[in-house]
């Protein structure tokens, strides 16, 4: 018969849940009641001990089941002879009580600590998902966690302990992975890039090989090219041992020569040169001397494999640009200029470009003109150098001519001065006589060679006598020079050279005039003097006054003042005819004055031949001529007849006859030979009105 019935929800208080029934949501269980699987069903009241020790895993009823045997609904055991299956809940860890000796006081406790709260406190600030059935996770938590004896957070803490450890599990193995795919990757990126540094080691020291290589190759082929220049005293630019050589600059201080080199095997030899007054290009090797601080880059033409090369050396060491072509080796192009500063004197000072002379290019007859004249080579420069260095020497004149006709020649003072400069075409030759000894160079634009003659001043006649004995050696009309301050010694060589002796030699500083004086010799360069009075019947000079000669010859029949009439200061000497002239001393008429001109320059052209005036001493005069001794050391004479009215001069000979415009009569003599001499056409003049002359040439 069936029991009174409940209403739905509601059981009897102490009554136990039948297995496998389920409560409803929100139904409780009355205090102390007894869930399902307790022992007999029967409730304790709050704080009841224990009846008796409870086995191991057994109920509180005192019942004892195998351990490990499941209850009749089929879920896990646990302490509290609770099951509750679920897909949610996770078996809670079994709680282990140590055996009691006597009635329990409390509630069950555990070994196990408790769980920290959450910080809010309450178990049910955090809801889990509500299991199937109804109620929230958290009541569910509590409620086994009270059912087990133990603190109510207990299931939730294990819930997330469990899920933190899961989670953290999780992150532990994500981090594991991506570790594992990190060291993959890098292992990968280690292969990868071990392939590709292999290969940049590889590629690289290809290129570094290829470039060393080329380095290599310039330097030897640079190293002969550089190795003269070095020898001479010239030093190579530093450059490191990892730069190119297709390329290479410097900074220059001023007045410092370069020489730039350019190799040709490996390269093409052409190179081009950045200089601040613009760009040059140059094949092989090219020299320049800076004025100023600059800087230098040169490089190869088009072509990187060859090399290029600076070498510098102090320009008072090269002697500036002016001096570049005499390096040797000679550099194949120069591109210097004049600077303001030049290096030029000190390096002649030193007696530099200094070299023996040759006469190669000249032509034989030339030389042999020149050298039977008394006339000795001493400087010469090839068509390759741009002047002769010409030594110091005093009281001397020279003859400087170049082989390729036409070219124009200058003549160089120290300082940079060009005193003798004529026009290009306008004389085969230049000329020049000085007192003191000073450096002197010449010039020649052209192709030919130079070459420098040079004789005694004494044995020449200044300046006037070079100009005539030029012209006899078929030169033409040579520019001549000399130094202002050295016109007035100039001067004096014509007077000299015909016979007048040093001591009757006067040089007058003002216009008044020397009642003695018969000669005036005057060195004008492009100075202008003239007579006081200036009346031309009783002066004549060669050249003529008015043709404007550098220097000239003149006699006069009587006294006259010379003065400065514009240009340059001249130099003026005077003297009396000389002494084997002195029958002459009163003639007035013109034509005598010429007489006079001719006989002084016949003297100065033998006198310049060897030739020594003399005069009464081994000469007897007779009624149809002259009879002439010879002297110890006698191989040739030329004797004149000298007298004080028309024709003035008596040509001597021993054959055919002759006139002071003919090449004069060199008659051979011995010594202790008498020779009679007689003068056609015969004039029958007197003994005692004539005077004879006689010039003498001694043996060699």
């Amino acid at each position: 018969m069936a029991g009174p019935q409940q209403p739905p929800g509601k059981r009897p208080p102490g009554s136990a849940t039948p297995a496998g029934a389920t409560r409803p949501a929100g139904a409780t269980r009355p205090p102390g009641a007894a869930g399902p699987g307790a022992s007999g069903g029967s409730t304790r009241p709050p704080g009841a001990a224990t009846g008796g020790a409870r086995p191991v895993g057994g109920a509180s009823g005192g019942a004892t089941r195998p351990p490990g045997a499941a209850s009749a609904a089929g879920g896990s055991t646990g302490n509290t002879g609770v099951t509750r299956p679920g897909p949610n809940l996770r078996q809670p860890a079994p709680i282990t009580r140590p055996p009691s000796s006597g009635p329990s006081t409390g509630p069950p406790t555990s070994t196990r600590s408790p769980a920290a709260r959450p910080p809010s406190g309450r178990s049910d600030d955090i809801d889990g998902p509500s299991p199937p059935g109804g109620g929230s996770l958290s009541e569910v938590e509590r409620a086994l966690s009270t059912l087990q004896g133990r603190h109510h957070d207990t299931a939730r803490v294990q819930r997330e302990t469990q899920a933190a450890i899961d989670a953290r599990r999780a992150a532990v193995d994500a981090a594991e992975r991506q570790a594992i795919a990190v060291e993959k990757r890098n292992a990968v990126l280690k292969v990868v890039g071990g392939i590709v540094g292999i290969a940049t080691l590889v590629g690289g020291g290809w290129y570094g090989n290829q470039r060393y290589q080329r380095k290599v190759l310039a330097d030897a082929a640079l190293a002969p090219l550089a190795a003269p220049y070095l020898a001479a005293g010239w030093k190579a630019f530093p450059r490191p041992i990892w730069r190119s050589r297709h390329r290479t600059e410097a900074l220059l201080g001023a007045n410092t020569c370069v020489i730039a080199l350019a190799s040709s095997s490996p390269g093409n030899g052409r190179m081009v040169i950045d200089r601040p007054s613009g760009p040059l290009t140059a094949e092989g090797s090219l020299a320049f001397c800076t004025c100023a601080d600059e800087r230098v880059v040169v490089t190869t033409e088009s072509d990187p494999h060859g090399g290029v090369q600076l070498l510098f050396q102090e320009a008072i060491a090269v002697g500036g640009n002016g001096a570049l072509p005499f390096i040797s080796p000679r550099p194949h192009t120069f591109a210097g200029q004049a600077c303001q500063v030049d290096p030029l004197d000190a390096w002649l000072a030193a007696g530099k470009g200094v070299s023996p002379p040759s006469a190669a290019g000249m032509a034989p007859a030339a030389q042999t003109a020149l050298e039977s004249s008394g006339w000795k080579l001493v400087a010469s420069a090839p068509a390759d150098l741009p002047f002769a260095v010409v030594p110091a020497s005093a009281d001397s004149c020279f003859i400087a001519q170049s082989t390729g006709a036409g070219e124009a020649l200058a003549l160089r003072e120290a300082g940079g001065e060009r005193p003798l400069r004529p026009p290009s075409g306008s004389a085969n030759a230049i000329g020049w006589c000085t007192h003191t000894g000073r450096p002197l160079t010449v010039w020649r634009t052209g192709t030919g060679s130079l070459v420098v003659f040079k004789r005694a001043a004494a044995q020449v006649g200044g300046t006037l006598g070079l100009r005539e004995k030029a012209s006899a050696m078929a030169l033409g009309d040579v520019p001549t020079w000399v130094p202002l301050t050295e016109r007035a010694w100039d001067a004096t060589g014509p007077l000299l050279l015909s016979g007048v002796p040093i001591a009757d030699v006067a040089l007058p500083s003002d216009a008044r005039p020397s009642s003695h004086a018969r000669i005036v010799s005057l060195t004008l360069g492009t100075g202008h003097v003239m007579p006081v009075p200036d009346q031309a019947d009783r002066y004549l000079c060669a050249p003529g006054l008015d043709t404007s000669p550098p220097a000239t010859l003149c006699v006069q029949s009587s006294a006259l003042g010379w003065r400065a009439a514009g240009g340059e200061a001249a130099g003026i000497a005077e003297a009396p005819l000389p002494f084997w002239m002195d029958v002459m001393t009163q003639v007035e008429d013109h034509r005598g004055l010429e007489v006079e001109q001719k006989l002084l320059t016949l003297s100065r052209r033998l006198a310049a031949q060897g030739y020594e005036a003399t005069a009464r001493s081994g000469v007897l005069e007779e009624k149809d001529g002259v009879e002439v001794v010879g002297r110890p050391g006698d191989d040739r004479i030329v004797a004149i007849g000298i007298q004080s009215t028309a024709p003035w001069v008596l040509p001597y000979s021993d054959g055919a006859p002759w006139t002071l415009d003919m090449e004069p009569q060199r008659i051979a003599i011995e010594d202790g030979d008498h020779l009679h001499l007689v003068s056609r056409p015969w004039t029958n003049t007197p003994p005692d009105v004539r005077r004879t002359v006689v010039f003498r040439h001694r043996k060699p």
